[in-house]
């Protein structure tokens, strides 16, 4: 699983800062990755800094809907919804 994103940032993020994204479930957090985003002091506009992460052996323990949050320093910035179907051998992937 790969997830893409950008991460927008003003001249008040001039700086260090905390970036955390997590994936959640109904049980609680599944993944969760968190670093330091440094924005240089010559970017006073508002910017748009890509990220992008690979997931490897993530396991859906069951299916259902999943939170995946981003925060910067705190605060969330982003949630998105992650929808988790079990399709069965043989199911149409359309019904």
């Amino acid at each position: 699983m790969f997830i893409f994103m950008r991460v927008k940032v003003t001249k008040r993020d001039i700086g260090k800062n905390r970036v955390e994204v997590r994936l959640s479930g109904e049980k609680g957090a599944i993944f969760k990755a968190d670093g330091d985003l440094v924005v240089s002091p010559e970017h006073q506009e508002e910017q748009h800094i890509p990220f992008s992460f690979q997931l490897v052996n993530l396991k859906f323990d069951q299916p259902g809907d999943y939170s995946l949050e981003v925060r910067l320093n705190g605060d969330l910035k982003q949630s998105q919804t992650l929808k988790i179907k079990l399709i069965n051998k043989g199911d149409s992937a359309n019904s």
